[in-house]
């Protein structure tokens, strides 16, 4: 059995193309963030990490503001050169000791319930799982959790995790759980 994860880390470097991060977008009355922070928070993850790049002020900003009374360690890291979704999952995790996490790419809105994939979780062999959509199983979703060992297998800080690391693990270090819901680009 598995360690509790009550850590996530929310990829949100975000692009210096656009305006504004497209975290901070409305969806459905409410931030796409707030939507994954909520849901974070249901499954009872007590630690969220936000690792920000480009508009990382309004994100910064957005953490201050976010005072709903819960117990919860809610802060932002800033990628001073952006790392691609491997090399900021890989900084943070050993950076603050953690040794695993749920990750969420921010770009996605989704409408998972992260308790049943924490508890479908704890149900694997394999430490690093690939949260996929039953409805749409082709669709890229960009949610993991994954363990630090699992950055053994590339000497790089500067990845995808999708493009870079997924294609080099063996089939017994990693794994699928599909969920229910929606998944779209933001």
């Amino acid at each position: 059995m598995h360690q509790k994860i009550d850590t996530a880390i929310i990829l949100a470097g975000g692009n210096k193309d656009t305006s504004s991060p497209k975290c901070l977008e409305i969806i459905n009355g409410k931030t796409a963030l707030k939507h994954i922070i909520d849901s974070l928070v249901s499954a009872n993850i007590k630690n969220i990490i936000i690792s920000t790049h480009y508009h990382f002020d309004p994100i910064d900003e957005f953490v201050s503001q976010f005072k709903d009374g819960l117990d919860l360690n809610l802060y932002t890291i800033r990628e001073q050169q952006l790392l691609g979704s491997g090399g900021a999952i890989k900084n943070i995790l050993l950076s603050t000791n953690t040794s695993s996490a749920l990750i969420i790419e921010s770009q996605m809105y989704d409408t998972f319930n992260f308790s049943e994939a924490l508890m479908a979780y704890h149900n694997q062999l394999s430490e690093n799982i690939i949260i996929q959509s039953s409805n749409q199983p082709e669709l890229f979703t960009g949610r993991y959790i994954v363990n630090s060992e699992i950055f053994n297998y590339t000497h790089l800080t500067k990845f995808s995790i999708e493009n870079d690391l997924l294609p080099l693990l063996r089939e017994d270090d990693i794994s699928t759980i599909e969920l229910q819901g929606e998944v779209k680009n933001i």
